[in-house]
């Protein structure tokens, strides 16, 4: 993460650090570390993708109850920011239900605090979808459609792409400004933000892998591949990163290019942080 910094904002340096928060769930765990601060995001999550919700949800919720708490007792603060079970036994097909129903009983347990208590900040939450774009660390883990991209015909790499439920995509850079925009613009409180931009399904990736690389061969389209039916309003959203002098959400072909080429199309350039 700092050399990534220290890449991409040079003249910046010395206004970034890090700490490291071991377990989230300890009580007192983010004691101190929020002096002096205007804006928290939390994006923090348990992504073990642990098939039992006691573990996943419970250390969650504790988790955004207490970073709430301890930014009650510093004045500083502005604005929150929050990235948003059944019984035994917890097989391994329950891990990304137990995952996204975290991720609702952490933004649920966020809003009711916020009732409760009338903290002197308001809180904000960003609710995106499956995420593409750019890799900043290549070390790092690739993501599901990159891997296809690379493996298109190897099972083991297609099989978790294709037999994901169809869902709604977002750019990072994208989720970024929604994060910046619920954390610095005034006119931005107590609101829920839908990082929503485009539906997909496997199709969506093979029809955009064919745009990327037409000389190279790719599996056919499935016939009667399901797609997402499901309405949400992200008017909120759009109206918001227009203000960073877009034209609206990163198209999926462009997010895709940027997980599996690492580039930026003709027209894009990278977002560097710049406030509007």
């Amino acid at each position: 993460m700092h050399s990534i910094y220290r890449e991409r904002h040079p003249k910046a340096v010395g206004c970034f650090e890090t700490i490291v928060v071991a377990d989230m769930k300890v009580p007192g765990a983010f004691k101190g570390h929020l002096a002096g601060c205007e804006g928290v995001a939390h994006v923090a999550s348990d992504l073990s993708f642990s098939s039992d919700p006691n573990v996943v949800i419970t250390g969650c919720v504790f988790g955004i109850k207490a970073i709430l708490v301890e930014a009650r007792t510093e004045l500083s603060i502005k604005s929150i920011l929050e990235e948003a079970w059944a019984p035994q036994p917890y097989t391994p097909d329950r891990a990304y239900a137990v995952y996204a129903a975290s991720k609702v009983a952490c933004e649920r347990a966020a809003w009711d605090s916020m009732r409760n208590k009338e903290p002197g900040f308001t809180l904000n939450t960003v609710l995106p979808n499956y995420t593409s774009g750019i890799i900043l660390q290549p070390l790092s883990i690739p993501g599901a459609g990159s891997n296809v991209f690379n493996h298109p015909f190897e099972e083991a790499f297609v099989s978790k792409l294709r037999d994901d439920s169809p869902q709604w995509q977002v750019d990072v850079e994208d989720i970024a400004k929604l994060h910046l925009a619920a954390l610095t613009f005034e006119d931005v409180h107590d609101e829920r933000l839908f990082g929503f931009a485009h539906k997909l399904n496997y199709n969506s990736f093979l029809q955009t892998f064919r745009f990327l690389a037409p000389e190279q061969e790719w599996p056919a389209d499935e016939i009667g591949r399901e797609t997402l039916s499901t309405m949400v309003d992200n008017k909120r959203s759009v109206e918001l990163l227009r203000r960073f002098e877009m034209d609206g959400w990163v198209p999926f072909n462009e997010s895709v290019r940027r997980s599996c080429l690492g580039e930026y199309g003709d027209g894009f350039t990278a977002f560097d942080g710049t406030l509007p």
